[in-house]
């Protein structure tokens, strides 16, 4: 043990002594005029200041101090021995304190090993303001959990994940549990060499693996339990599993029920669920150990009594990490009040071309449960710059790939489709790909295709709300316009050419079309960044309608700045300088949402 410590010491030295070399280390750097005020400071304020040597530094391994001090602070009440200890990353990382006089690791919060103290962030301006802030948190901490058994419980509950895990060199669980349902069950668990998934269902684990490309063996699949204890649980933690499940008895409901039915040779695995008072809602995983089977009948199947006592008497128990990927974890850390409809919600997404792909993506990002994709296109090298796919995707269907894509990113979606043909062909084909969507999007960005598509949504006798999105040449401007009721038609918007009928820009020559060498290859020089402000507007308004905050039909726009226009030689016109603030000449969004009829449209007409 000798040999390694003097090993690790003298690896240490070389390392400091290398950051004393680096110019940002050196004399005259900020972090050497800041150690100086430090040091000044401590020696101006404490009753006793000594300079750490390397041997004091390396007990905190992998936090990698290069320099510190032991200070002793005596206040009415009583003494404190500190270490104050900087990094390579001083004055910009923040001065971390450990309190000496004792170790409280797991036995005090906010307690690390070696005493190094977890304090709040401060932001307060020069060396010896955050260095008095910071004692004064200490000393504040410790008398706090000197004083009080209310304070030290509350505090180890709000961050209970992080000492049960602090313990234990656990393997990595994957849970996509719904703990906003508190009952105790059985759950299912799928395990191999890399990970194990815990789920509600088969189906739901099975689903999942598959989405991310992993080959489903159901032989492999085992029963665990899942409940939720009524106190989040703090240290000292059960070591043994008769404390364990004397614990659960006490702390949760029905919990030791389930366990008892699980064969005492069999290992049991227990994820438990509490809500804290400030933190939400958390998990933590125990495995109790398979029992040894000697003496026993392997093929009799003994009462849940036997079961349970043999559990307490015999195996161990380890403390696991647990890592959530449910939905209202991804999608929002529990915060998302509208998770609920989304995932409920079936959009139908025509065009996946490099607006239409990147809606769909943030779709799925935001926690939309059901996508159907529909797309008759291959990509082509020239779409990747600004499409949601890659170059491994050219050559093959859009549709087909991004379904891949998708599914792959957001394995926990609950369907997703994909079709490799125009919406005309799948309409005649399948109608009712059509029915029972939440929304439809388009964003084909071909007028032959949504004059059509709007003809079919003002034929029908029931509304089907559609959001219709594309940009502006250039990409100088980008639209949403949601018709989601029969009160007024996209062509009241757009005239029979596909042209605004109140456009927001004005171009000379049809707005510079761009060509290739050969024919038909027509398009428009609009980049990624343009892209990402019409996907964010397009699917803004979807999630909002999703989430019952649009009612009515309308009509956004996000406007590029009065120089991206004129560079593209292009100018704003008199209906959009009916919004724009007199003067200002960045990029804005605003709404339409003043619609009327046009009174020309063929719809109007038919009213």
């Amino acid at each position: 043990m000798g040999q390694i410590q003097i090993k690790h010491q003298e690896k240490l030295k070389k390392l400091v002594e290398e950051d004393m070399l680096n110019p940002l280390l050196s004399s005259g750097s900020a972090f050497d005029t800041s150690k100086t005020v430090l040091w000044q400071w401590l020696n101006k304020n404490a009753d006793v200041v000594k300079t750490l040597a390397l041997k004091d530094l390396s007990i905190y391994g992998n936090n990698r101090f290069i320099c510190g001090w032991m200070i002793v602070i005596t206040t009415s009440n009583q003494t404190f021995k500190f270490h104050i200890l900087l990094d390579t990353y001083f004055p910009y990382s923040p001065i971390r304190i450990a309190y000496k006089t004792n170790d409280f690791f797991l036995k005090w919060p906010h307690v690390e090993p070696n005493g190094l103290l977890c304090l709040p962030a401060e932001n307060n301006n020069g060396i010896e303001e955050k260095i008095y802030k910071n004692l004064f948190n200490a000393i504040e901490l410790i008398e706090n959990c000197q004083n009080s058994e209310q304070f030290r419980e509350k505090e180890f509950q709000d961050e209970f994940i992080s000492y049960w895990n602090h313990s234990t060199g656990s393997v990595q669980i994957n849970s996509l549990l719904d703990i906003s349902n508190t009952t105790s069950r059985l759950i299912y668990i799928w395990s191999d060499s890399k990970f194990k998934l815990v789920g509600e269902s088969i189906e739901q684990i099975e689903s999942w693996l598959k989405h991310e490309g992993f080959d489903f063996n159901l032989s492999i699949v085992t029963t665990g339990i899942f409940g939720f204890l009524h106190k989040p649980p703090i240290p000292p933690f059960p070591q043994k599993p008769i404390n364990f499940i004397k614990a659960l008895a006490k702390n949760s409901n029905n919990i030791t029920e389930l366990l008892a039915k699980i064969p005492f040779n069999e290992s049991a695995l227990i994820v438990l669920g509490a809500k804290t008072a400030n933190s939400g809602t958390g998990l933590i995983a125990v495995e109790l150990s398979a029992q040894s089977i000697n003496g026993f009948r392997r093929k009799k199947l003994y009462r849940d009594r036997i079961n349970l006592l043999l559990r307490k008497k015999r195996g161990f128990l380890n403390r696991k990490n647990i890592q959530r990927l449910d939905a209202q974890w991804v999608h929002g850390r529990d915060q998302n009040e509208g998770l609920k409809a989304l995932q409920n919600a079936k959009v139908l997404v025509l065009g996946c071309g490099s607006l239409g792909s990147q809606v769909a993506m943030r779709l799925a990002q935001s926690g939309v449960g059901n996508i159907t994709l529909i797309d008759h296109d291959t990509l082509v090298p020239a779409n990747v710059g600004r499409h949601a796919l890659g170059v491994n995707s050219v050559g093959k269907f859009k549709s087909t790939e991004l379904k891949r894509e998708i599914r792959k990113k957001y394995p926990h979606i609950q369907t997703i489709k994909s079709y490799c043909k125009t919406w005309q062909q799948v309409y005649t084909e399948k109608s009712d790909v059509f029915n029972n969507n939440s929304l439809i999007i388009s964003c084909m960005g071909e007028w032959t295709a949504e004059g059509q598509l709007s003809d079919w949504q003002d034929s029908l006798m029931t509304p089907h709300p559609i959001i219709y999105g594309w940009l502006d040449e250039n990409g100088t401007a980008s639209h949403a316009v949601a018709i989601v009721n029969q009160s007024i038609s996209l062509k009241c918007i757009i005239n029979e050419n596909g042209i605004l009928r109140n456009p927001e820009t004005i171009w000379e020559k049809g707005g510079l079309m761009q060509t290739e060498p050969a024919c038909g290859t027509s398009f428009q020089p609009y980049g990624p960044l343009d892209v990402v402000h019409a996907e964010a507007l397009i699917t803004r308004v979807a999630i909002e309608f999703l989430t019952n905050k649009i009612s009515s039909s309308t009509h956004y726009v996000y406007a590029g700045s009065t120089s991206k226009i004129k560079d593209a030689k292009g100018e704003w016109s008199t209906e959009h300088l009916k919004y724009r603030p007199i003067g200002f000449e960045g990029a804005f969004e605003y709404e339409k949402s003043l619609l009327s009829k046009c009174q020309i449209c063929e719809q109007c007409k038919k009213i």
